[in-house]
């Protein structure tokens, strides 16, 4: 299962622990623990974590803060923030690397498991609108905000590259059943709204519950399309033009 994965920075080595520890029990890829904050900015930029948490009061010449501020420029990643000191000038110094949720000490593991959903979350929501503006082509989102989905299964987070879905379709009210090359996965999401998240240039509506991902298309028919490995899914008669009209069609 592709998890989010997680680095963490945090050079109390009990607490790098106890913060792995619960991490790995909920499901989550930890990649990397650093307990030394001067390799922190190149093991963010080479790793290329879905989610850093990042201790603020290391002992160090860089605070967590700064090192974020160092690292933003190469790499894209959902920031939760861990700290013993709650103060104002702290959280108006760390509102400049636009961080997606706080973690304060002692960290229980309830409080781990909301941080990084809604770090996710946000995340997510930061892409759908960028998206929206027309400004994704502008940068190089890496770690969750690259060419991919997180479905929750369970009590974990299973990442979807876009290239893996084969297609989805609505299986009852508010909910979709996604289709990929490993498995089907069902999730709380309209077909709609899970369109909204995919790229126009890949994903299309063949069916008025059903849509597919155009790499995956090798023969339509005429009733259904042939994803992969002899997968047949209906075309409706109204979704069939726009199909054509997106092939080139020879003979």
């Amino acid at each position: 299962m592709q998890n989010v994965r997680l680095l963490i920075v945090e050079d109390d080595l009990l607490q790098s622990e106890k913060i792995e520890n619960m991490a790995e029990d909920l499901g989550y890829e930890v990649v990397q623990v650093i307990n030394n904050a001067s390799e922190a900015i190149n093991v963010i930029n080479a790793v290329q974590p879905d989610v850093l948490v990042m201790d603020i009061n290391l002992d160090d010449e860089l605070d967590g803060i700064e090192i974020v501020k160092k690292a933003k420029p190469e790499t894209d990643f959902a920031l939760i923030y861990v700290t013993s000191l709650a103060d104002y000038q702290t959280l108006e110094r760390s509102q400049a690397t636009d961080p997606d949720s706080y973690l304060i000490k002692p960290v229980s593991e309830p409080q781990f498991k909301s941080a990084v959903e809604l770090a996710v979350s946000k995340r997510g929501q930061n892409l759908k609108l960028m998206s929206e503006n027309g400004s994704d082509q502008k940068h190089n989102f890496g770690g969750v905000l690259n060419e991919t989905i997180f479905v929750k299964v369970g009590d974990s987070l299973k990442k979807i590259p876009f290239s893996d879905i084969l297609y989805f379709q609505a299986s009852k009210d508010k909910y979709c059943d996604i289709a990929t090359v490993e498995k089907s996965i069902t999730a709380r999401i309209t077909l709609s709204e899970l369109s909204e998240l995919l790229p126009e240039k890949n994903f299309m509506r063949i069916h008025r519950s059903t849509v597919i991902n155009l790499e995956h298309l090798e023969y339509v028919n005429k009733d259904h399309a042939i994803l992969g490995e002899n997968i047949k899914v209906p075309v409706g008669r109204t979704y069939k033009r726009d199909l054509y009209s997106r092939m080139r069609i020879v003979g």
